[in-house]
C-alpha cells in the first residue's frame, strides 16, 4: 500500500514483487493521506473471504498465516482475530513502560484463545462477510492516524461494529507478531503525543458504545475526563513527595488532557455525525 507515502515504499514493493514472482504481490495506492483510507482502500481491493491489516513496523512470526486459517476454519461465527503483539524494543525500555504497553499496542491476554470485546489493529485480521455486514467498509466513523497526527480507534472501531453486529471478536496467542518499537519511540516527548492522541480518541470509542442520551454522553465523558484529570494529579504529587519519577504521571496526565480536548472535539463535530457514531457498536458484548 502506498498511502500518499513521500518515500521508496512503491519502489520496494515493485522490488520485492519482481524477487518474489511465486508470489502474488501488487502494489496498490491511495492518495488520500491516514490509515483509515489505507485500509478502507486495501479491503476495497481485495476479493478473499479474510482480511489481515499487518503495521509496517510488524513481523509476523514463520507460522502466523497457518494459525489464522486453522483457527477461522473452525469458528464459524468468528468475524475477527488478533494475535499475541509482542514489543521489540530497539534498546531496552526504562521500567516504568512497563506499565504503558497499551500505548505501543501491546496485546497479551495470556496463552489461551479466549473471546474479547476489542481488538488492536496490529495484526488485525477481518472475515469480509463480518465487516460489510458492519458497515464499516462503506462509512468509517472515526478517523485514524494521518501522518504525524497521533489519534487513534479506527481500529477499535472495527471490531467494536463487527461485534454490534452478533459476530465474534477472538484473541488468538498462537499467532505471534514482534511490533518493533524504535529508541524514539521510547522518548518522553514522543510519548505523551501518543498518549494525548489516545486520550483523545477514547472519547469517541465511548460514543460507539453509548445507548443513553446526547447530553448524558457529554455529562458521561466530562465525568470521565474528570476522573482520569484526578488521577493523574494524584498520581503526580505522590510520586513528587516520595521523590519517585514523574514520567508516568505525566503520560497519565498527557492522557487526560487528550480526553479533554476529545470532549472539545465531540463538541464541534457536526450534529448528525454525533448521531451517527452514539451507539454505533452499543449492543457490542462487554
Amino acid at each position: 500500500m502506498d498511502n500518499n507515502c513521500a518515500d521508496d515504499t512503491g519502489q520496494v514493493v515493485e522490488t520485492f514483487a519482481e524477487d518474489h514472482r511465486s508470489f502474488e504481490t501488487r502494489l496498490v495506492r491511495e492518495a488520500r493521506q491516514g490509515l483509515t483510507h489505507a485500509r478502507q482502500c486495501g479491503f476495497a481491493q481485495t476479493r478473499s473471504d479474510w482480511v489481515a491489516f499487518v503495521d509496517d513496523d510488524c513481523v509476523l512470526r514463520p507460522d502466523w498465516v497457518e494459525q489464522v486459517l486453522a483457527f477461522a476454519r473452525q469458528n464459524p461465527r468468528c468475524g475477527a482475530i488478533g494475535g499475541r503483539v509482542i514489543l521489540d524494543h530497539e534498546s531496552p525500555p526504562a521500567p516504568y513502560l512497563n506499565e504503558f504497553g497499551w500505548l505501543m499496542g501491546r496485546q497479551d491476554l495470556g496463552d489461551s484463545p479466549q473471546r474479547v470485546s476489542w481488538l488492536v489493529g496490529a495484526g488485525l485480521v477481518l472475515r469480509r462477510a463480518a465487516v460489510l455486514d458492519s458497515g464499516w467498509a462503506h462509512k468509517p466513523l472515526l478517523k485514524d492516524r494521518i501522518g504525524g497526527h497521533l489519534v487513534s480507534g479506527g481500529d477499535v472501531e472495527i471490531g467494536l461494529r463487527i461485534a454490534a453486529k452478533g459476530w465474534e471478536l477472538w484473541y488468538l496467542p498462537a499467532c505471534r507478531l514482534d511490533h518493533r518499537i524504535p529508541e524514539w519511540r521510547m522518548r518522553d516527548p514522543y510519548l505523551r503525543r501518543l498518549a494525548f492522541g489516545l486520550g483523545a480518541s477514547d472519547v469517541l470509542v465511548k460514543g460507539l458504545r453509548w445507548n443513553g442520551s446526547r447530553a448524558g454522553f457529554v455529562g458521561a465523558a466530562v465525568t470521565g475526563a474528570t476522573g482520569y484529570s484526578i488521577r493523574a494529579a494524584g498520581r503526580g504529587l505522590r510520586a513528587g513527595l516520595r521523590g519517585r519519577d514523574l514520567r508516568p504521571a505525566r503520560l497519565d496526565a498527557a492522557f487526560a488532557l487528550g480526553n479533554w480536548a476529545g470532549v472539545a472535539q465531540w463538541l464541534r463535530l457536526p450534529a448528525a455525525l454525533r448521531g451517527e457514531i452514539l451507539g454505533a457498536a452499543g449492543s457490542a458484548e462487554e
